[in-house]
């Protein structure tokens, strides 16, 4: 097993050992039905919702999903800073 499935597997765990095991079971259970994400969109805010109600147990995984969409915000308004910021003589 490499590092990313044992990753998962402790992930995964903790999710099921918390209040929302049929959740994150159905959204698994859908992915790994459908290989596609997309479709198993539905399965997000109900998992979302659960473990918002479960914070004390699920604080440090809505943390780091915190964290990555701070991130995530910050770069992209970088980058459209970026883009409107004014262009010299010669610049493409």
């Amino acid at each position: 097993m490499d590092e990313d499935d044992q990753v998962f597997e402790r992930f995964s765990d903790f999710m099921k050992e918390g209040g929302c095991k049929e959740s994150f079971s159905a959204l698994i259970d859908c992915i790994e039905d459908t290989r596609n994400m997309a479709k198993c969109k539905e399965h997000l805010p109900i998992l979302k919702k659960c473990m918002d109600d479960r914070i004390s147990y699920y604080e440090p995984i809505l943390a780091l999903a915190k964290a990555g969409e701070d991130k995530a915000l910050a770069f992209a308004i970088e980058e459209i800073q970026k883009e409107n910021e004014p262009r010299g003589v010669g610049d493409s």
